[in-house]
């Protein structure tokens, strides 16, 4: 990785950007304004806005081809599984320290308002999908994609959906591998595809 803050940052904003973190972000130096300098700080910021616009994007459409495969409820539920998982680095970067506070604050306003607009999108399928609507509405609340971007990422309190009350119908295990009328040709939450940040 090349030498100096902004050369490791921007080396590892690349990869990051492209699905990769062969280097733990934990590893690379702290943005601090006395060493970079404001015209490397501002730099340094429209490369995280970048690589996380991208990281989105991929996320994205990711979660369009698992949708697009999924045929029944189990299908369904793994597909917000990896879709939740994938979303860690993503969080990781919003949420980290090493960032300038009012970069770190954008990050994880702008990146929590597109995971809720994503999960937002999920429900509304959900609620419009006839026979299965308490089928799926129940899988999309169990499994939220706008778990809450924070720094204790680990608190599972931020696991749960914004909505605290579940649909009622039958049990988790007697849904496993029931066949879905339907799935969305495209993902809810196309509106992720859309700059996390707005220079």
């Amino acid at each position: 990785m090349t030498g100096g803050v902004y050369g490791q940052w921007s080396g590892w904003l690349a990869d990051f950007g492209e699905g990769r973190e062969d280097v733990p972000l934990e590893s690379l130096p702290a943005l601090l304004i006395e060493d970079v300098g404001a015209r490397t700080a501002a730099r340094t910021c429209q490369r995280c806005v970048a690589a996380l616009n991208q990281r989105v994007q991929l996320w994205t459409e990711q979660f369009r081809r698992d949708l697009e495969r999924a045929r029944s409820v189990a299908e369904l539920r793994r597909a917000l599984g990896s879709a939740r998982a994938r979303l860690d680095p993503l969080r990781s970067l919003a949420a980290s320290q090493l960032l300038f506070d009012d970069l770190r604050a954008s990050l994880q306003e702008q990146l929590q308002s597109v995971l809720d607009e994503a999960q937002a999108d999920l429900e509304r399928y959900a609620l419009g999908a006839g026979g299965e609507r308490d089928t799926l509405l129940r899988v999309v609340r169990e499994q939220p994609v706008n778990r809450a971007v924070r720094l204790d990422l680990a608190d599972e309190s931020h696991g749960r959906s914004h909505h605290s009350q579940p649909v009622e119908g039958p049990s988790a295990p007697a849904l496993a591998e029931r066949p879905l009328d339907r799935i969305p040709p495209e993902p809810p939450g196309n509106s992720t595809t859309r700059r996390v940040l707005i220079d």
